[in-house]
């Protein structure tokens, strides 16, 4: 792993932790806090007992990237963490019908987004994303489900450690799983 590499992603970083904070203040109607504890290079099979073991239960949003950089990105959670975020983002609703995990699905979409955007705009290529899906399972079963889709190209992912002021999350994962190896420009 190049360590210029990991400085770009550095930066993107917290370029992606700054867009957040922003956003996810703007929709809570209150200062929120996403701060960016740390980023590992690590290679797929060990990120299961990294984040805390193949059995803990996550909750996770998913996206599919595209363009100047192909592969996976998922922003991932404690279940527990994720219900009570869940219910305080639908302050005042009841939580019927999907909207909790809709709730979720947002928060992640939003954290995704600005971290994609730091990445596209630090190694300087353009990056589409698709409609992030929820995924509710255990760790190894989430982990395992995308690794398989591209594990014969996959050499390392990227672990962003992630903390959270002013909401009921404390920390979070965001794993990049790239199809390819990245290298800075």
């Amino acid at each position: 792993m190049r360590e210029d590499m990991l400085e770009l992603l550095r930066r993107a970083g917290y370029e992606g932790a700054l867009g957040a904070t922003n956003a996810l203040s703007n929709m809570l109607g209150r200062k929120v806090y996403v701060n960016v504890l740390g980023l590992l290079a690590l290679l797929p099979e060990d990120i299961p007992e990294i984040l805390g073991g193949r059995e803990k239960h996550v909750a996770c949003v998913l996206s599919r990237l595209h363009g100047g950089y192909e592969g996976f990105t998922a922003f991932i959670c404690p279940l527990r963490y994720a219900v009570k975020i869940s219910l305080r983002i639908i302050e005042g609703l009841p939580p019927v019908g999907g909207i909790q995990e809709d709730a979720f699905r947002e928060l992640g979409n939003i954290v995704l987004g600005n971290f994609i955007s730091g990445i596209a705009n630090n190694i300087g290529v353009k990056i589409t994303y698709d409609e992030p899906l929820i995924l509710i399972d255990t760790l190894g079963a989430v982990l395992d489900s995308v690794i398989a889709l591209i594990s014969d190209e996959c050499e390392v992912c990227y672990v962003y450690y992630l903390s959270f002021e002013g909401i009921d999350l404390k920390k979070a994962k965001l794993i990049l799983i790239p199809k390819v190896v990245l290298h800075a420009p």
